[in-house]
């Protein structure tokens, strides 16, 4: 394991700041050591592989039964498929160097898009015999013996499936279960086989070529498994939950929070990386040793993990005191022809959120509004740097004095009965008072002063100035706005 702190500074037009460097910790990766256990397998498969395929053959040739031949072409192709496999492992397996650092193993995955290549070629060869056999019908000699030769053929590739299976789940090897994978798809061909020469003794000739073109299908279906699994090793899709290497990564002491989880590789040669997060007073060789904890942590808790990189890095220190973070929004926003109605800042395991309620001339387009609001967000994280995340919410707004007129008296009149009836249905407001109505552009803009109980929290009471205004909108129509100002009892109204 090495270790290496690195300085970083960022820079912009306003500040110069460096933070603690980082530790990177990473195991190097072991050579893969079951190779010589794979290439037993391999060889022993190929062998129980021809054996069924020279049976199957003979019987086709002797019978003249195109889905025996086939089939007999299908077995073949598994047990040549066993010499790409070892071609693939004996790739596969050599230890990294300078230009593989991470090895070799992907060439063992790469390899079973060649046994997918073999199943496609027999596929086609299967279905254009099947075709020109139903425009020119042979009726295959079918006796006791031929049904025998393709029990005997099943046994024997059931036995080499369920063992080259077995071998693969113990030796986590790609190219052992696609190979099984193939060879099972072999065992339902033939039995298929084996039925269909019942009818084709029954005089039903058709049934050959079709049973011909249903196992071309069953070929092309593994083929295209095989593809699909391979696609996803090559293409590096995550064959681990980050949600499980968080929980177990976070379970280690001296461990804040982790992120940029990421993990790639085959089932048996998975490769983790991950950022921890560590207290910034932690030391260096503190910070060494939990990188070390975290990663014998996932190599014990995860099957096939063989590689696992750790970068540690401080917490980042967040705003000195809520002064500082404030007035810098506010500073920012005021640069823009927008206002600033609420802004909310908070700490979640040790990184810092802010949540801005803007409000844009109501005359903007959505893509300009955006647009607007996004300058203000990223000008913000330019010069707050600690800042996780900035997240806007768009309102209207108006910087400009604009002409509108008392509510006609059948508005007022109705806005006062509402008003009367929350009284009676808010428990939290006592009585209503200084109730003004107008109307601008069509919309119908309300403002009241409510009583409520002295000892209400500020929280309390702001929740309840929300009640009334949601009373309000819902049941005055084209309101265009709601200001509720909540005061105690006997409070003097300027």
């Amino acid at each position: 394991m090495g270790v290496c702190p690195i300085l970083r500074s960022n820079t912009d037009s306003r500040h110069l700041y460096a933070d603690v460097g980082s530790l990177n910790c990473c195991q190097e990766r072991s050579c893969v050591t079951n190779f010589p256990a794979v290439r037993r397998v391999l060889i022993l498969t190929m062998l129980l592989n021809y054996l069924a395929t020279a049976i199957k053959l003979v019987t086709g040739v002797l019978t003249g039964s195109l889905s025996i031949l086939a089939d007999s072409l299908d077995t073949l192709f598994d047990g040549t498929s066993n010499i790409v496999g070892l071609v693939g492992i004996y790739i596969g397996h050599r230890p990294p160097d300078s230009r593989h650092p991470y090895g070799y193993r992907k060439y063992e995955t790469l390899a079973t898009l060649g046994i997918a290549f073999l199943l496609f070629i027999t596929c086609w060869e299967v279905a254009q015999s099947a075709l020109l056999r139903f425009s020119a019908p042979v009726i295959p000699d079918i006796n006791l013996w031929t049904a025998m030769a393709v029990v005997v053929s099943i046994v024997i590739q059931g036995a080499t499936s369920w063992y080259e299976a077995r071998a693969g789940r113990l030796l986590k090897s790609d190219i052992l279960i696609a190979d099984a994978l193939y060879t099972r798809g072999n065992i339902l061909v033939s039995a298929a086989v084996l039925v269909g020469l019942v009818f084709i003794r029954l005089g039903h000739a058709w049934v050959d070529p079709l049973l011909a073109l249903i196992i071309a299908v069953v070929i092309a279906r593994i083929g295209i498994g095989i593809v699909w699994e391979a696609a996803k090793v090559l293409g590096d899709r995550a064959p681990l939950d980050a949600a499980v290497i968080e929980e177990i990564a976070e379970a280690v002491d001296g461990v804040e929070f982790c992120d940029h989880i990421r993990s790639r590789g085959a089932a048996n040669d998975i490769s983790i990386d991950l950022r921890v997060h560590v207290k910034p007073i932690v030391s260096l060789d503190r910070a060494d040793a939990i990188a070390e904890a975290v990663r014998q942590r996932l190599m014990t808790s995860l099957d096939g993990v063989n590689d696992v990189t750790v970068r540690v890095e401080p917490l980042v220190p967040l705003p000195g005191t809520a002064a500082e973070l404030f007035p810098t929004l506010r500073q920012v926003a005021a640069r823009y022809p927008v206002t600033v109605h609420e802004v909310w800042a908070k700490e979640v395991e040790g990184k810092l959120y802010v949540e801005m309620d803007i409000g844009v001339d109501r005359s903007l387009s959505l893509k300009q509004a955006h647009d607007l609001v996004s300058k203000i967000e990223q000008e913000s994280r330019q010069l707050l740097p600690s800042v996780a995340g900035i997240h806007t919410h768009i309102e209207f707004a108006s910087n400009e004095i604009v002409p509108g007129r008392p509510a006609t008296p059948d508005v007022v009149r109705h806005v006062r009965r509402e008003v009367d009836a929350l009284t009676h249905a808010l428990p939290a407001v006592h009585e209503c008072h200084g109730i003004s109505v107008q109307e601008y552009d069509g919309r119908v803009f309300i403002a009241l002063h409510c009583t409520v109980d002295p000892l209400l929290s500020l929280e309390q009471a702001h929740d309840t100035a929300s009640q009334v205004e949601d009373w309000l909108r819902r049941h005055v129509p084209a309101v265009g706005g709601v200001t509720v100002h909540v005061e105690p009892p006997g409070a003097v109204d300027e």
